[in-house]
């Protein structure tokens, strides 16, 4: 007997190796009789009923030895077939004494204390599989299971398990179950049955089956058994769905279309079996949960997935579908073969399923919500994804944690040029006004940005000369966004002036019937404008002082070079700034402006009154009379000047 044998048959207690001899180990000692007394004779009481127990048993030996004889397994060698129908002897009137007597009549165990027939089968099968059919199972599971191998493995565990639970079960159900049936239903003819039930099961059945496949469980290795299962149930389903993902994370690559009912029926099969087999219990539950994890997670990272770039439109719905209309069914029809009554598929697991696979979605998306930004506006479907991820304050926190990392990495270093920074900054206000309105998410990503711009002396000059700076040139080209001008600030002044009041303390206004109060993930000094566009957030960068004084100098030297006779650009940019800034400061760049014009008029006046002068008179009328008290002089090294770099809050 090997070591294996040895230790499988302490973890199940046999009471005898040899205990399938059909005959009894030794004649049982009947006693002496007392003197003149005849052999067998009815005189004294206790000697009588030694006597009786006595005939008993020898008469339970015959009937053991003809039952145990009939109902022996067939012992063949390892090289041939154990699991072929074997032929059994003919069951002849004595065999069914011999199982009555054993099972319901004077024969059967009392209190235990003896070997039951039930036992005796239990103990048979125990040892047949043991020495039959374990060495076959050994060879399919005694190395790890390759990928592609993992499929077949578990298709001829079931088959051989199969054949070995028909093999152990026929004798039980056919000869020694329906007498032990038969006789229950005698003693209780009078049990009132519901409609539609069936008489529960006796219990030497149900022990029956309990030992047979806790023996095929544990002549398994359990871990081995449960990856080869998940990863066979996860195949599975990428082939179901014809997700094809790399080669390296195990999954079929793409290949020729499957027949998918056929594919359907083969897992439900391979599940059925083994769950018939006694497999498909919490091992196999947990294999297949593990599987489905991952497939909800292979999808979202499938090309089914994938940004919309050209329709610009969400996904989450096409999930949701998906949830609803392939996950969840297949998930019913594994937990019907498994028959896991308690979990059962509720309605609102579905929407579980639903939130669960969005989660994963909307924290794909925040990985690369960097990429997404810088791609503005083409990136349109991945923000509206991020959107339907953002109902809960963890992924609120879990977005901006992760995007102020990806700012800090890629943005926030001294390679990147600040017209870049401003450009980004504008496409993280924009994309940041369509994830969320309310502008709480805009005010934690965009405080170190703000913060880094106010550092760099250049800024504030490049955002006033690309407010003045016309998005096409002379010739309708757009000029390219780079150097000491942005596009993305010029395309801004091409938009609509927002007309709006704002109020001095809108907490205040007990008049505001459109009043809200701020959100609740909001930090303490949140103050939200009525009107937020890209040139508000500009515009705020600075205080108030430092911004119009770094205006006063580029507005006078813009002044000086412009070419444009009505100066619509510098109009309209000092009206924009009144609007966001308020006028109480601006009188100086008005004066200029209006100096500036008076100039032109004057000259233009001159110029019609002059028309028959000689050319150098007409380039001596050109020159635009400048008024000293308020236009700075870039020319004079004497002059004050305007501090240029304004300083943070």
């Amino acid at each position: 007997m090997d070591h294996r044998t040895l230790v499988f048959a302490s973890v199940f207690p046999v009471p005898s190796l040899s205990h399938t001899t059909p005959t009894p180990i030794a004649t049982p000692d009947l006693g002496f009789t007392a003197p003149g007394q005849s052999f067998g004779g009815p005189f004294g009481g206790a000697s009588a009923s030694t006597s009786i127990d006595q005939h008993r048993e020898v008469k339970r030996n015959l009937a053991w030895s003809t039952a145990t004889r009939f109902l022996s397994l067939p012992k063949l060698p390892q090289s041939e077939d154990v699991l072929s129908s074997a032929a059994r002897p003919h069951k002849g009137t004595d065999v069914t004494e011999a199982l009555e007597y054993l099972l319901v009549g004077e024969g059967q165990s009392i209190d235990g204390k003896e070997e039951s027939l039930v036992d005796w089968c239990i103990n048979e099968v125990r040892i047949h599989f043991v020495t039959y059919i374990c060495p076959a199972l050994q060879s399919l599971w005694e190395s790890e299971i390759e990928c592609h191998n993992a499929w077949n493995t578990l298709e001829e565990t079931r088959r051989i398990l199969l054949q070995v639970q028909h093999l152990y079960l026929q004798p039980f159900t056919e000869h020694i179950l329906p007498i032990i049936t038969t006789e229950n239903v005698n003693r209780e003819p009078d049990t009132p049955l519901t409609p539609g039930a069936s008489r529960p099961p006796s219990f030497p059945a149900w022990r029956f089956h309990r030992d047979l496949h806790a023996l095929f469980v544990h002549s398994l290795p359990s871990q081995r058994f449960s990856k080869t299962l998940s990863y066979a149930l996860y195949d599975g389903g990428c082939r179901l769905f014809r997700i094809y993902v790399d080669k390296e994370d195990g999954a079929a690559a793409a290949g020729a279309a499957e027949d998918i009912p056929s594919l359907r029926k083969s897992i439900m099969k391979l599940l059925r079996g083994l769950q018939e087999v006694g497999l498909g219990g919490d091992q196999a539950q947990k294999a297949f949960a593990h599987a489905m994890n991952r497939l909800m997670s292979s999808f979202i990272v499938s090309h089914y997935m994938k940004v919309d770039w050209y329709a610009r439109k969400s996904v989450v719905q096409h999930l949701r579908q998906w949830i609803k209309d392939g996950f969840s069914p297949l998930i019913r029809q594994v937990i019907d073969c498994l028959k896991d009554e308690s979990s059962i598929n509720l309605p609102n697991e579905v929407q579980q399923w639903q939130d669960m696979a969005i989660g994963r979605l909307g924290r794909a998306r925040v990985e690369n919500l960097f990429d997404f930004i810088i791609n503005w506006d083409r990136s349109l479907g991945a923000i509206l994804d991020i959107k339907e991820y953002l109902k809960t304050p963890a992924a609120k926190v879990h977005l901006s944690t992760s995007f102020s990392q990806q700012i800090s990495r890629r943005l926030l270093h001294p390679g990147a040029t600040t017209t870049y920074i401003l450009n980004v900054y504008i496409y993280i206000i924009r994309a940041f006004n369509e994830l969320e309105p309310k502008g709480v998410l805009l005010e934690r990503v965009a405080r170190p940005i703000r913060r880094y711009l106010k550092d760099r002396d250049d800024t504030a000059r490049i955002i006033i000369s690309s407010l003045l700076t016309d998005v096409n040139d002379e010739q309708g080209a757009m000029f390219a966004s780079g150097g000491e001008l942005s596009y993305e600030i010029a395309a801004e002044m091409q938009k609509p002036i927002a007309t709006f009041v704002q109020d001095q303390d809108e907490d205040l206004n007990w008049g505001d019937m459109n009043w809200q109060p701020h959100p609740t993930d909001a930090s303490p000094d949140y103050k939200k404008s009525k009107v937020e566009d890209v040139i508000w957030f500009l515009l705020t960068l600075y205080d108030r002082e430092d911004f119009i004084n770094e205006l006063k100098n580029i507005l006078g030297d813009h002044l000086l070079r412009s070419q444009d006779p009505e100066y619509e650009k510098e109009i309209r940019l000092l009206e924009l700034i009144k609007l966001r800034l308020g006028d109480d400061k601006l009188q100086a760049c008005e004066v200029m402006l209006r100096d500036v014009l008076d100039s032109k008029r004057i000259n233009a006046s001159i110029r019609e009154g002059h028309d028959d002068d000689n050319d150098n008179d007409v380039v001596l009328l050109k020159t635009p009379i400048l008024p000293s008290p308020h236009t700075p002089d870039t020319n004079n090294p004497h002059h004050p000047s305007l501090p240029r770099t304004p300083q943070a809050r």
